[in-house]
């Protein structure tokens, strides 16, 4: 689903990156999706950058993101510094988009 052109399937609230302000995109808009974490998803729309929630999902034709191979086999013997990159995989940064989508 990462790096693909999709159509909305229902109206759907949005936060606009960087202002944060909210943003409604309407169904059947076009959407570029090009960063998948955390569960949240960013699009790349005719108005800019934005987040879209993982309860929110759905709208995108995308169920709730499945963990990443990583986390499925971090288990409880793993070191206080493993726990911790595998936390920070999940931070959302809104610059990530801009760059990859830039310069790729």
């Amino acid at each position: 689903m990462l790096n693909q052109v999709v159509e909305l399937k229902r109206e759907v609230t949005a936060v606009q990156i960087p202002s944060g302000d909210v943003l409604t995109l309407p169904e059947g808009e076009r959407v570029y999706i090009t960063q998948i974490l955390g569960g949240s998803y960013t699009v790349a729309t005719d108005h800019g950058l934005a987040r879209i929630s993982r309860e929110n999902a759905d709208a995108l034709g995308a169920g709730a993101e499945e963990p990443s191979p990583e986390a499925a086999a971090l288990d409880e013997n793993a070191t206080l510094e493993e726990r911790v990159w595998d936390t920070l995989k999940c931070v959302y940064d809104p610059e990530i988009p801009w760059i990859s989508s830039t310069w790729a």
